[in-house]
């Protein structure tokens, strides 16, 4: 559904992840719902773990959702290495696992990760897929 990962290289830590920055037209979509939809890509490790991300009223979401508890578990501890404060929680169906983190927690994350949320958030802007009563809390988003 969604084709393209937005990355930056996160410094200092040599265990820190890296997202992959590549935005290319057609990386970020609106749905059939009206929102606004990326994909993120968290690499570390020798390994990558790709996120939705959704920009809805005037919140920024990010999410990863498996049926695997282990995935869940790495996706939880790739976004910590970000600076986010995240869990993997299993859904309420019991059927699977999520792991979930919204606007003031990914306010706090490191700044090469909000520089990539920036970039959805500019590409959204630019393309008018944001009318003005929505897009207030995304024009205040302190990526840059």
């Amino acid at each position: 559904m969604h084709t393209a990962a937005y990355a930056a290289r996160l410094h200092g830590n040599r265990d820190a992840p890296t997202t992959s920055h590549m935005p290319q037209d057609g990386s970020v979509k609106l749905t059939d719902g009206g929102n606004v939809a990326a994909d993120l890509i968290i690499s570390g490790g020798g390994v990558a773990v790709k996120y939705n991300v959704y920009l809805s009223e005037n919140a920024v979401k990010l999410q990863f959702r498996s049926t695997d508890r282990g995935r869940g578990e790495l996706a939880a501890r790739l976004l910590k290495l970000t600076g986010v404060s995240a869990e993997v929680k299993r859904k309420g169906d019991g059927v699977g696992w999520y792991v979930r983190a919204s606007t003031v927690v990914l306010a706090s994350a490191r700044e090469e990760l909000r520089k990539a949320l920036a970039v959805i958030i500019k590409t959204a802007l630019a393309r008018g897929w944001t009318p003005e009563r929505r897009s207030d809390g995304w024009r205040s988003w302190k990526g840059e």
